[in-house]
This record gives structure tokens, C-alpha cells and sequence, in this order.
């Protein structure tokens, strides 16, 4: 079920010898603005998904075509450049330690070293395409744990350490497209098949909420846990509630994905861009710009420190009280 509520079209801006976007994005909230920041290298039919390293530097897998398996980084200021390919079509990709995680067609997580380029196969699934791909907190002693969507309805639980894998899910969807993490610990995968978004952890299914759309690219603020879905049953992102089945419209008018799995959607690290990726656009990558910042929580006091607080402030009404 999806609701709609227009408001007025905000024009997409660039980088500065960047090329624009042809597509005049309409958001459907204000505060927001469409930034574009070019085109993967050496484009053919498509990209695979996008993930960030702690210094913000963003990387993107090459899908189909002539730059298959080619990892792009992409730096602050909009540039591209080339980090590693093993020729195999990339999908998943993950940043962590250091390293970069890719999953490709041959079903291997390719693990690549992105001071280096060097890479090396961490193991081999199997199955069907490992299209999504999550790093979360290790499992049962791993130091982390990659959990990988793959096409045919499971998601394996991979021991990032050793390669080892630790759980498999048999979600039961046909068409697992892409994997990402709640801010409760549990992982959303957009089932592109049944038009569906799953949510589970690594001992099973916890609830199935179909959409009546089909979403590839899904990505969760982590300040807000607020979730967005993006093509190919759109052409724009939804923002998805996963307690009721409703996909509401956040922004319209984009070029879409092309129908290709897993789909680009992923937030930068502090939370304030939304980063897309349109196949029907020369590969564009652009950004949404406007969101809030992830924020640290605040350091509860003390217990005593409390109590004095409350009993300082009763003190306070009291002597108010006395000098009216």
C-alpha cells in the first residue's frame, strides 16, 4: 500500500565540472535537495551497491558490462578512481577493517585490502546470486559477521574472521535483492519477487511485510531507523513502515535502477546524505541532502545525581513559593 503527498519540485544542483542530473527530482517533504555527483567510470549496464569506510570515503562495485567486478572509490570532493577488479559481476559490498567485502556472480565474497587493492577470496556460497551484503557484530566468537542475501531466499551468516559459515536462513522469498540493518539489531531484505520486505536475524524469519511494490535498494538512517526502499517498482524512493505496509513517496521523478539487483541506496556515515545510483541515467550517482546528523545519545547521571537534581528543584519551587 503506498500513500502520496506532493509538495513543491526541488531541481537537482552539481558538483561544480560535474555533470547535472537529467532528472528533475520532486520531494514530497521539504528541507531536501538533490545533489548530483557523476557517473561510474567506464560504464556499461550497471553498478552493483555502494557502502562507506570509517573516513568517509564511499565505494561502489561494478556490475554488469565492461567494468563488472571493478571497485570505484569515491572521495568527498566527487572523484572516482579505481581500487581493485577481479572481472567477475559485483553485487554486495561492504566496508570494514580496512578491507572491502564484494560479492559477485561466481558466488565468492572477494575480500579486497583498500590500502593495496590486493584481493583474495574469502569463500565460496554457492547457491544462488549473493546480491546484498551486511557486515553486523560477530556471532559466536567472530570478531565480525558478514550476513549475504542471496537471490533464491537465503541469507548465510558468514564468519568474517575465517570465512566460516555460521547460520542459514531460508526465508522462504523468491528474489532477495539487497540486506540492511536496523537500529534493532535485526536485518531488513528486500524481496524483489514478492514485493516484500523480510525481517529476521540469524535464527530466522521474525515477520514478512508485503508492499505491493517491488524494491531492490534499501537503506536505514542510523539515527532515526527510518527505512527507504528504492526501484525498480519505483521510479524515486519510498519511505517504508515496517509495522504497517505502507510506502509513503519521499522523492519522485527519478530515472530508476533499471530493474537490476541489488540496487544503489546507502546513507554516508553521519547520516545527513542518502547516496542513489540510476542505470537509466548514464549511471549517475547522486545524493539527497537535508537528512539529520546521527547524534550519540547523552550519558545518563548518576542515580544520586538525579535524585539531587529532583530534590535541588523541589527546594527551588519551595522558595518560590515562600516569597509569593
Amino acid at each position: 500500500m503506498k500513500k502520496s503527498f506532493v509538495c513543491a519540485a526541488i531541481t537537482a544542483i552539481a558538483f561544480v565540472g560535474l555533470p547535472a542530473a537529467s532528472f528533475a527530482a520532486t520531494f514530497h517533504s521539504p528541507g531536501y535537495t538533490n545533489v548530483s555527483v557523476g557517473t561510474v567510470p567506464d560504464t556499461a549496464n550497471g553498478f552493483g551497491n555502494m557502502a562507506f569506510g570509517s573516513d568517509g570515503t564511499g565505494y561502489i562495485v561494478g556490475g554488469y558490462g565492461t567494468n563488472q567486478g571493478d571497485i570505484y572509490s569515491l572521495d568527498n570532493g566527487g572523484s572516482f578512481a579505481l581500487l581493485a577488479s577481479n572481472g567477475s559481476i559485483g553485487l554486495g559490498i561492504a566496508v570494514h577493517g580496512g578491507f572491502a567485502y564484494t560479492t559477485d556472480e561466481n558466488k565468492n565474497i572477494v575480500k579486497t585490502d583498500i590500502a593495496t587493492g590486493a584481493q583474495t577470496t574469502l569463500m565460496n556460497l554457492g547457491g544462488d546470486s549473493p546480491n546484498g551484503l551486511e557486515i553486523i557484530a560477530g556471532l559466536d566468537g567472530a570478531s565480525f559477521t558478514l550476513a549475504v542475501a542471496q537471490y533464491n531466499g537465503t541469507v548465510t551468516f558468514v564468519n568474517g574472521d575465517t570465512g566460516a559459515v555460521q547460520y542459514t536462513v531460508a526465508t522462504g522469498a523468491t528474489g532477495l535483492s539487497n540486506i540492511e540493518q536496523g537500529l534493532d539489531g535485526s536485518l531488513y531484505a528486500t524481496n524483489h519477487g514478492q514485493q516484500s520486505v523480510v525481517r529476521l536475524d540469524h535464527t530466522g524469519v521474525l515477520s514478512t511485510v508485503s508492499f505491493g511494490i517491488a524494491y531492490d535498494g534499501i537503506a536505514v538512517h542510523k539515527g532515526t531507523g527510518a527505512l527507504y526502499g528504492f526501484g525498480p517498482g519505483v521510479t524515486g524512493i519510498d519511505l517504508l513502515d515496517i509495522s504497517t505496509g505502507v510506502a509513503t513517496d519521499f522523492v519522485s521523478g527519478l530515472a530508476g535502477d533499471g530493474g537490476y539487483y541489488p540496487g544503489l541506496l546507502e546513507f554516508s556515515n553521519d547520516g545527513t546524505r542518502l547516496y542513489y545510483g540510476e542505470r537509466d541515467n548514464g549511471l549517475a550517482i547522486s545524493y539527497i541532502d537535508g537528512f539529520d546528523a546521527i547524534t550519540t545519545a547523552a550519558v545518563p547521571l548518576p542515580a544520586g545525581a538525579t535524585l539531587m537534581l529532583i530534590a535541588l528543584g523541589g527546594l527551588g519551587a519551595a522558595r518560590r513559593r515562600r516569597e509569593s
